[in-house]
């Protein structure tokens, strides 16, 4: 988590980068609970929050922060090579 928490904080200090600014997340959620983790450090929710949030649908497509619009890691099977096939594909198509 140590990207986000850098990142995250660093982002907050434009007044043109700050997390208000931000209408989409896309996590490296190569294990489900690393996109709330990910939330968390990079400041979007208070430590232990963002599930819940998730459930209240802060997180969800029409919601005030959509996160990994494409499915994400877990939803492109996860792999390296999958992964850029997936890539490709969307850059293609």
């Amino acid at each position: 988590m140590q990207p986000a928490q850098t990142t995250g904080p660093l982002s907050g200090r434009s007044p043109l980068h700050s997390p208000k600014h931000i209408d989409l997340f896309e996590a490296h959620d190569a294990f489900n609970v690393m996109a709330a983790l990910s939330l968390e450090a990079a400041g979007f929710a208070e430590r232990g929050t963002a599930p819940y949030r998730a459930q209240e649908g802060e997180y969800a497509l029409n919601g005030r922060l959509p996160i990994s619009t494409m499915g994400g890691l877990t939803q492109n099977i996860g792999g390296t090579g999958a992964t850029v096939v997936t890539h490709i594909l969307s850059r293609v198509a």
